[in-house]
């Protein structure tokens, strides 16, 4: 009689493990995709922070993009703003041998030019001669520069060193580049505003061999 009765018994046990098992199963399987999830999480980007990385990706491009520009536009108004072996040439930092072509095999050059101001004086200069205005306050230097390539339609850059002077002492000093025909730019003086005038070149000698 004993017998029978640990029959349910033992019965009602194995069901409860049963049970219990099938419960446990599910938790097991949500516990796995938990762990799942939480990794990818950890290791995936989030849309916002994949943004701001582009945000500021492109302020650094932009930023260098303008500090290669602005190095390679440095405005001037005088020598002095420019680099050791740099003049102030037509308002940027350059140098006379720049302006010309000389890649070639027949190459030009010049010795004097005529030049007209636009007050009316007439001058001749000479490579390394110049002139004056203003009782000195500004003087003006037909400058060297390096034998020239011509094209057809090239024509021959005249560079023209001005310097500015207040009572005896230089107060900038800058180049400016003309080509026959055509005037300067209008040429001041930092400290006498009466001065404007411009240069044209009328005539120039030029060889080429």
């Amino acid at each position: 009689m004993s017998a029978i009765k640990s029959i349910p018994l033992l019965f009602c046990l194995s069901l409860f493990i049963l049970v219990a098992g099938c419960s446990y199963l599910p938790s097991l399987e949500k516990g796995s995709d938990a762990s799942e999830n939480i990794g990818l999480n950890a290791t995936a980007p989030s849309s916002n922070n994949l943004e701001q990385a582009a945000v500021i990706q492109n302020i650094t491009t932009n930023k260098t993009a303008a500090q290669t520009i602005a190095k390679e536009t440095v405005g001037c108004t005088d020598n002095s703003q420019c680099a050791w072996n740099e003049q102030c040439i037509d308002e940027g930092c350059n140098t006379i041998e720049s302006l010309y072509d000389t890649n070639c095999d027949i190459k030009c050059n010049f010795n004097s030019v005529l030049v007209k101001t636009s007050d009316g004086e007439t001058y001749t200069f000479d490579r390394g001669k110049g002139s004056y205005t203003a009782a000195g306050a500004l003087s003006w230097k037909l400058l060297p520069g390096p034998d020239y390539c011509k094209g057809e339609d090239a024509q021959a850059i005249i560079p023209i060193e001005l310097t500015k002077l207040n009572y005896g002492q230089i107060v900038g000093k800058n180049v400016v580049t003309i080509t026959k025909g055509k005037p300067s730019s209008v040429i001041t003086h930092p400290n006498i505003s009466s001065i404007k005038f411009t240069l044209t070149a009328t005539d120039l000698k030029e060889k080429c061999s």
